[in-house]
């Protein structure tokens, strides 16, 4: 059979894929279903509504927050100020491309994206992990029970994120560095804070400087010109030239953001990371008896777990893991959120594959079946608060 003579990679990938594809769709149909939403407002109604029938019934509960976005730049493109150009161009496009193919169809256009680039980051994940370490299943089941993976089965960018991370690191294995160039310029063009991989990629170039030269890290440099290219490009087309006022608090890193950036950062502070711990230990006692206690006690554990996978890194072969792994760590607990200080934290620091392929060489077995049925318990909960409308991840 032709299924056999396929990449096992490919395999396993889409079989998992498969699966927890059609678990979700059960899952958010059934919680529509038994608990269904009061009338919301009108910031809550998507620019594009599902299809009807059952495919409705399964896509609509996840037309949530950062989806509504994403398919009103698809639909509408970036003219409307109305803080729609804090997020990236290129998922948006890919999504609006495709939608042109389908006859409109927006919002099955957008889970057809997400759904491919999910698929493709299982499948180099699997690569990645089996030539690492010889655990590529075993690396691809745990990050799939990361407690927020459902946002790779959402039409968020996540999961086109996580492909380009992937395809970049392979890349660099490889010593293809135009690829890796190429990779980290779209990553940056899906989120801004891809840039952070430049020190893990250019720790890989160093280590291969035997053999490759070190004038391909010309080829990094893509990374921050696509950024400012595209500021750029704002600034000619809409006039959003906010982003070259060094005097705003963000100081040097304003050139890389946007000026609608800077205005839904308007709630994210600086912080140490030290002090973030401590605010994240204390938020759910300050924020008990708030409905977002919960989230702030699930982000909790989050972050413990993520630092355990970090911790497990260092066991890992290659130092661009632990650097890029620990780079990510940090920089989610400098950005805090005033409210719930790892409010995102968690949905970013699923960027740092690395401690999956950790998670699956070097997580003691007694501790495998805890952390599987916690994993899930918390992805469960975040799912339904999801959709519920509750800002989760």
């Amino acid at each position: 059979m032709l299924w056999y003579r396929l990449p096992e990679s490919v395999r396993w990938g889409a079989m998992l894929f498969v699966i927890v594809r059609l678990l979700f769709w059960l899952w958010g149909g059934l919680l529509m279903s038994l608990l269904p939403l009061p009338p919301l407002g009108s910031m809550y109604q998507p620019a594009v509504s599902a299809p009807p029938g059952l495919l409705g019934w399964a896509l609509s509960p996840w037309n949530r927050w950062d989806v509504l976005w994403f398919t009103r730049i698809a639909v509408q493109g970036y003219g409307i100020v109305d803080g729609r150009s804090a997020f990236e161009p290129l998922f948006p496009l890919l999504i609006s491309l495709l939608s042109r193919l389908l006859g409109g169809q927006t919002l099955i256009a957008s889970f057809l994206v997400s759904d491919a680039c999910c698929l493709g980051s299982l499948i180099l994940l699997y690569e990645i992990a089996q030539r690492d370490v010889q655990r590529g299943r075993r690396a691809v089941a745990a990050l799939l029970l990361y407690p927020v993976a459902f946002f790779l089965f959402v039409p968020y960018n996540e999961s086109l994120l996580l492909l380009l991370t992937l395809a970049m690191f392979l890349a660099a294995r490889g010593g293809h560095w135009w690829l890796v160039g190429l990779c980290g310029a779209l990553a940056v063009l899906t989120k801004v804070t891809a840039i952070m991989m430049l020190v893990a990629v250019a720790w890989e170039l160093w280590e291969r400087r035997q053999s490759d030269s070190l004038w391909n890290g010309l080829w990094l440099a893509l990374l921050p010109l696509a950024r400012v290219g595209w500021l750029m490009v704002q600034s000619l087309v809409f006039g959003t030239r906010g982003w070259l006022d060094f005097s705003s608090p963000y100081g040097l890193l304003t050139p890389f953001l946007s000026p609608d950036l800077q205005m839904e950062w308007s709630h994210v502070s600086l912080s140490w990371p030290w002090h973030s711990l401590v605010a994240a230990v204390l938020a759910p006692f300050r924020l008990c008896p708030h409905p977002y206690t919960i989230t702030a006690v699930v982000d909790l554990l989050i972050m413990l777990l993520v630092l355990y996978y970090t911790l497990l890194t260092f066991r890992l072969p290659r130092w661009s893991y632990r650097l890029y792994t620990v780079t990510v760590f940090v920089l989610d607990l400098i950005l805090v959120v005033r409210d719930v200080p790892l409010q995102n934290a968690p949905r970013w620091w699923m960027m740092a594959f690395p401690m999956f392929i950790a998670a699956a060489a070097h997580v003691p077995r007694k501790w495998e079946r805890p952390l599987t049925y916690l994993s899930l318990l918390m992805q469960l909960l975040l799912s339904a608060l999801y959709v519920k409308w509750v800002v989760v991840g």
